[in-house]
């Protein structure tokens, strides 16, 4: 029997975005009170409205935008590219499941920000070295939580009444694992695709022209301070924006196989 399903602000995939408001309504009637010093802690109407005219009116906003959003997307393919064809070799041989192991194991506790000299060492100091790196940091994320997956359908048997059934590898990856593993994919995006944006503009403050991280950094450089917080509340809120949503629809997803493993 399948739950009814009710959104709740507080416990919800988006509980997130709900406390950011919060502390937004909070910080406004500090500024508004004059409990704050607003040089530094600028009231949120005011950087909202200021974002709006970087939107309408700032040709330069929009060419940091747009050269983030090409980055960050490239990343991410990039990554679910790469963890796909993992994921499916690991799905049809205990060899390829133990390498992916290995890999994961190798990618996890490396800080990837600290690999960015070595990309600019290996690949330049061009778009490219950004883009692995934000591969990279998507990639360990999401073999992490295809990994667990793959145990969860292995302890629960699919893996082995697959076989019994007969069934061939094409049959096996297109009736069995992925459509069990959809769950974990969101899940991994949701994860990855946060930590994305982290690397993105710690990666963007080097390097580069334009991107939201350059803008970020000549904003604190220049001391304009709204502007910088206008940038901080773009990625706050896209941010927590993408984690509840790839978080809401991992729960969707999840509903009927509860019943099942």
């Amino acid at each position: 029997m399948q739950k009814n399903r009710t959104f709740n602000p507080i416990t919800g995939p988006f509980a997130g975005l709900s406390v950011l408001c919060l502390v937004g309504l909070a910080l406004e009637v500090a500024t508004r009170g004059h409990l704050v010093d607003t040089r530094f802690f600028p009231a949120p109407t005011v950087v909202l409205e200021n974002l709006g005219q970087l939107f309408l009116f700032n040709a330069d906003f929009r060419l940091h935008l747009e050269a983030s959003f090409f980055r960050l997307s490239l990343g991410v393919l990039l990554a679910c590219a790469a963890s796909f064809l993992v994921l499916i070799a690991a799905a049809l041989s205990p060899t390829a499941r133990q390498f992916m192991n290995g890999i994961t194991a190798l990618l996890y506790p490396l800080p990837k920000s600290a690999l960015l000299p070595f990309l600019f060492l290996l690949i330049g100091l061009n778009n490219l070295s950004h883009i692995v790196l934000i591969a990279l940091g998507c990639a360990t994320l999401l073999l992490t939580t295809l990994d667990s997956g793959l145990t969860r359908l292995r302890q629960a048997g699919y893996l082995e009444l697959a076989r019994v059934l007969g069934l061939s590898r094409r049959q096996l990856l297109s009736k069995v694992v992925l459509p069990g593993l959809v769950p974990e994919v969101l899940n991994g995006l949701k994860l990855g695709v946060s930590y994305s944006i982290v690397l993105l503009i710690v990666s963007e403050m080097m390097a580069t022209r334009y991107g939201l991280g350059v803008l970020m950094w000549t904003s604190w450089d220049q001391f304009k301070i709204v502007d910088l917080y206008s940038v901080f509340y773009l990625l706050s809120c896209s941010g927590l924006l993408l984690f509840g949503l790839f978080g809401f629809l991992a729960e969707v997803a999840s509903e009927p196989q509860r019943g099942l493993v």
